[in-house]
């Protein structure tokens, strides 16, 4: 019996079993009222009883409001015999939720109160869309369907022998939900995945990520996206533990206390938040913290470490449903993203000298293709393997560690590759920066290499923090090394989860750049780099160097001397005609006007 519980084969078999094994055990707790799991799967049949009987048999049923428990069983009242769900992420605006619609030829869409308005509109101007159901209206109207209405409509058909949806057969290779990546309009790519991709992955998950029907756990993400929607939802209804909602990043400390949590999936943004008032969490209820989605610092992990929360991470992509690997509690590396869970494969692409490869993965968690485009899917699919496009090593215990995006690589001239991220969290590490974007500068049609763009908390700040940006520089291989930083108050531009938008951040920097507020190079730097070639040249320590310094009356420089140091800054700056005016190079203040860059006084 016990097996029998543990294997699920579709979306249908997992609500029915845990509604089965859980009966009566809340799976909702609400401000006002509990709901458990037998009424959740009551309700799913009803709603997918009238969806049925409404004509929309294997139709595309589209989902956009705030977290909340209907939204859960509408999504499950879709996949568990009637069609596919289209979950949409509720910060789009009225295009790109008509965009999606209409890609998708969704003909019915469940919503909260707040989006009826615009779905009225977009419903006038899209023929297959057929049917608004919202969450909260207490009528019915010529638009617009109530839930409670949907509800007794199933039950009644329900009540006169109607067993249509609840003897409905599943084929686990069909397409469950269609979920939408990160990105907006006909650029965010529609992910197909099956029944078997998403409980294959709760299964194998299961059976090294261990929580229970005791765990409470709080929705904070976003139930349009994966992490929330597939993982943490499946997860916790698989193993009959009892959910709750966040329903504002600045209560969450309050609803972590008050409603017992002890289990959370987030990203490390939010646990970056919640770390500003963690001696206000009661750790005694707290089982483990998963953080994925982005890459989280690993003094922040160790800071969770050391105020007793078990803060872990996970990794994966929308494509794999989600999870490709996940640390254990009581296991945990820090820095890791885990290691990989059982019955999938995995292996590392085009690995360079430092271990570092592509992740690629086979198994049956692997999704079933990208919505009506063949060719982004054989972009990525070759027998079977999902190419990631993340980078990552592994341990010889064989923990995983990521290292960024194969498209966020920088790979400057000589062949060298630079990972942003990597950069972004020495950066976010100065006192006083709230985030970063490390990006090419390619962009800024120059031929060094890496510039920064810093948000800082008070701008006043801005000379500490390019002081900063040299310590950081001194600890870096010269090809790494920031050459031009942009210091700013304005926020860089994420997604709902928290990825940087990098295309449109670059975007916003080359206007800048138009608009020539942006510092060109960090004159300190270059300086230094003078400082350093002169210092060698001469075997002058280069901190005694001022930068009035007369290379031959201070310095001591003969002409070889000056000959050999024009030279090597003819090399590192890459310019040619630095000899042809050898004659006129006396200070170091004319290397600097020669180089383009502003004197500054040492």
């Amino acid at each position: 019996m016990k097996d029998e519980y543990n294997r699920i084969k579709d979306l249908k078999d997992l609500i029915s079993k845990s509604s089965k094994k859980y009966r009566d055990k809340i799976l909702y707790k609400l401000e006002d009222r509990e709901i458990t799991y037998r009424e959740m799967q009551d309700k799913v049949d009803s709603i997918g009883t009238a969806l049925i009987q409404m004509g929309l048999k294997e139709k595309n049923v589209a989902i956009i409001s705030e977290n909340r428990y209907e939204w859960e069983i509408a999504y499950f009242s879709i996949t568990c015999g009637t069609g596919i769900a289209v979950p949409i992420d509720k910060t789009l605006t009225e295009p790109e939720i008509k965009n999606i619609l209409e890609r998708t030829k969704a003909q019915a869409i469940f919503c909260s109160k707040e989006y009826e308005e615009v779905l009225i509109r977009i419903k006038e101007e899209i023929r297959e869309l057929k049917y608004i159901i919202s969450f909260d209206r207490e009528e019915n109207s010529d638009n617009v369907l109530t839930l409670n209405h949907v509800i007794e409509k199933g039950r009644n058909l329900i009540n006169t022998g109607n067993k249509e949806f609840i003897n409905a057969n599943i084929d686990n290779n069909s397409v469950a939900a269609i979920m939408f990546t990160s990105g907006t309009t006909n650029k965010s790519k529609a992910v197909m995945l099956s029944h078997k991709n998403i409980c294959s992955n709760v299964m194998n998950v299961a059976l090294v990520f261990q929580i229970s029907s005791k765990d409470i756990a709080l929705s904070v993400l976003p139930l349009n996206h994966v992490l929330e929607g597939v993982f943490c939802l499946m997860l916790t209804i698989y193993r009959g533990a009892t959910r709750t909602y966040c329903n504002d990043l600045k209560d969450i400390i309050e609803d972590i206390n008050k409603k017992q949590i002890s289990f959370m999936g987030a990203v490390p943004s939010v646990y970056d938040y919640i770390y500003k008032r963690i001696d206000e969490i009661n750790k005694e209820n707290i089982n483990v913290f998963i953080s994925a989605g982005a890459s989280l610092d690993t003094e922040l992990e160790k800071k969770y470490k050391r105020k007793g929360i078990k803060l872990i991470q996970a990794y994966g992509a929308t494509e794999t449903s989600p999870v490709i690997s996940i640390s254990n509690k009581e296991t945990h590396k820090i820095g890791s993203v885990g290691r990989i869970i059982p019955n999938i494969e995995f292996k590392l692409i085009n690995e360079n000298q430092d271990g570092i490869g592509e992740i690629a993965v086979r198994g049956e968690n692997v999704f079933l293709g990208y919505y009506k485009d063949s060719q982004a899917t054989k972009a990525v699919l070759e027998d079977g393997w999902f190419y990631t496009g993340d980078l990552a090593k592994v341990d010889d215990a064989g923990y995983i560690f990521f290292c960024g995006r194969i498209k966020n690589m920088i790979v400057l001239p000589n062949g060298k590759k630079v990972f942003p991220e990597e950069l972004e969290n020495m950066i976010n590490k100065i006192d006083g920066v709230k985030e970063s974007l490390v990006y090419d500068k390619s962009i800024e049609n120059s031929k060094t290499s890496i510039g920064a763009k810093i948000v800082c908390y008070d701008i006043t700040q801005k000379e500490k923090i390019m002081q900063e940006i040299k310590n950081i520089n001194q600890m870096l291989p010269k090809y790494k090394m920031i050459s031009s930083v942009y210091i700013t108050k304005d926020k860089i531009l994420r997604t709902e989860t928290g990825k940087i938008r990098r295309k449109e951040e670059k975007e916003k920097i080359i206007e800048h750049i138009n608009k020539k507020e942006i510092t060109k190079e960090i004159s300190e730097s270059v300086l230094e780099k003078i400082k350093s070639i002169i210092g060698n040249q001469l075997g002058i320590n280069e901190k005694e160097i001022e930068t009035e310094a007369h290379l031959v009356n201070d310095l001591g420089a003969d002409s070889l001397d000056k000959v050999e140091i024009i030279l090597q800054l003819e090399r590192e700056f890459k310019i040619k005609n630095l000899k042809e005016e050898i004659s006129k190079i006396n200070t170091i203040k004319d290397i600097e006007q020669f180089l383009g860059t502003p004197p500054k006084n040492s």
